[in-house]
C-alpha cells in the first residue's frame, strides 16, 4: 500500500507514525520525514506475511530528494520491499538490525558508494554549563559559511533553509569573539524525542569546550518541549561520542546510512 504525502488523522501515514513510535528509538528519521509537513513524500508500507490488511511490519518512506528512510519488525520484513521498490533513491537510512538482513539484497540491487554505521543516543536530563542563543536572521551570512564547511568536512550535501529555520527556532549559535563560531541544529521531532544534529565548530576555536556548552543549551531548551533528546554519531567517531556520554546521552541502538547507485 503507498500514499504521496497523505494527511489527516485516519490515514496510513498516521498508522505508520503510531507503528513507529511504538517500537523505533535508534532510526527516528522515518518518522521524523513522517512528521515533516514541508518534505514532499511517497509512503508505502508492508503488513504481516504481505497481508493486504493486519498488522505493519515495514514502513518505507522516499523523499523527492531521494533520501530513503526504511524500518521493519521483525528486521527481514524490509527484504521483500527492498525486491519491490521502483524507484532509484540515492541516500537509504535504517536501523542497524534492518542493515544486517538487507544488505546483501542491498548490494544486489544498487552500487553502494559510501556506506556508515552510527550509534543513536539518548539524553533525558539537561547538563549543566550551557550556553548560547538561538540564531537570529542576522546570523545568516554566518549560517550559509557553517553549511558549507559543514558539508566539506563530513563529505555531504545538505542544502538548508536557513531563513525558516531561524524563524522556527531550529537552529542554536554561540559566540565567540563577537561572531557565532558553534553551531547545532534541531533536526526534527518524533512522538517520543526532540532530534539534534548538524553540531559544528569553526576548526580555528576547536579544543575551546563551545561545542559543548551549545549542546548542553540546545539539550536544556529541548527538553521543555519532549522527555528525551535524541542524536546519532558516527561510531568511529570516538570523540563526539565521548563528548555525548559526558552530556549525559546513552546508547539506545545503532543506524546505517548507504549512498546508492544504479
Amino acid at each position: 500500500m503507498a500514499e504521496r504525502n497523505p494527511a489527516g488523522p485516519q490515514t496510513l501515514a498516521a498508522e505508520a507514525q503510531s507503528w513507529l513510535e511504538a517500537g523505533t528509538h535508534d532510526c527516528v528519521g522515518t518518522e521524523v520525514v513522517l512528521r515533516d509537513p514541508h518534505t514532499p513524500y511517497r509512503l508505502a508500507v508492508r503488513r504481516e506475511g504481505g497481508a493486504q490488511k493486519g498488522p505493519i511490519s515495514c514502513v518505507s518512506v522516499l523523499t523527492v530528494r531521494g533520501w530513503w528512510f526504511l524500518e521493519a519488525r521483525p528486521a527481514k520484513e524490509g527484504v521483500p520491499l527492498i525486491e519491490s521498490i521502483q524507484a532509484s533513491p540515492l541516500k537509504l537510512t535504517t536501523s542497524g538490525l534492518v542493515k544486517k538482513a538487507i544488505h546483501p539484497t542491498l548490494r544486489k540491487r544498487w552500487t553502494i558508494t559510501r556506506e556508515h554505521d552510527l550509534l543513536a543516543m539518548v539524553c533525558r536530563k539537561a547538563p549543566r554549563g550551557g550556553a548560547g542563543r538561538w540564531a537570529s536572521e542576522e546570523d545568516l551570512d554566518a549560517l550559509a559559511a557553517y553549511q558549507k564547511a559543514y558539508n566539506i568536512e563530513r563529505r555531504t550535501e545538505i542544502e538548508a533553509n536557513f531563513l525558516d529555520a531561524v524563524r522556527g527556532k531550529r537552529i542554536a549559535v554561540l559566540d565567540h569573539g563577537g561572531r557565532p563560531a558553534a553551531f547545532a541544529k534541531l533536526s526534527g521531532k518524533t512522538g517520543n524525542y526532540a532530534c539534534i544534529g548538524g553540531m559544528f565548530t569553526l576548526p580555528a576555536l576547536r579544543k575551546k569546550g563551545l561545542g559543548k556548552r551549545l549542546t548542553a543549551f540546545l539539550i536544556g531548551e529541548l527538553l521543555n518541549e519532549k522527555p528525551a533528546v535524541h542524536l546519532i554519531v558516527d561510531d568511529d567517531n570516538d570523540a563526539a561520542i565521548a563528548l555525548y556520554r559526558s552530556l549525559g546521552f546513552e546508547e539506545v541502538g545503532t543506524c546505517y546510512m548507504a549512498y546508492l547507485k544504479d
